[in-house]
């Protein structure tokens, strides 16, 4: 949660300009998250409540780079590499 937390630095918080129409919120470990229409199922954990990233962090570009030299496998072809 702490990289989460970082790559979000470059947010004010739920109020900033650039995410403000998504109506987010800060969760109890200070992470921003948008509630979805999925938040009613039980056995999704953290899948109804993601957390937002800005689109343009290193961070974020080399997990997508990973993910598509990887021929978009998956989280569970993630974990096993």
């Amino acid at each position: 949660m702490c990289v989460i937390r970082y790559i979000q630095e470059s947010f004010t918080g739920p109020l900033d300009e650039r995410i403000s129409r998504l109506c987010p919120y800060m969760d109890s470990e200070g992470i921003i998250r948008l509630r979805t229409k999925v938040i009613e199922r039980t056995d999704l954990g953290d899948f109804g409540l993601p957390a937002i990233l800005p689109s343009s962090h290193l961070v974020l570009m080399l997990v997508l780079r990973a993910y598509e030299k990887a021929c978009h496998v998956g989280v569970q072809g993630h974990l096993s590499l």
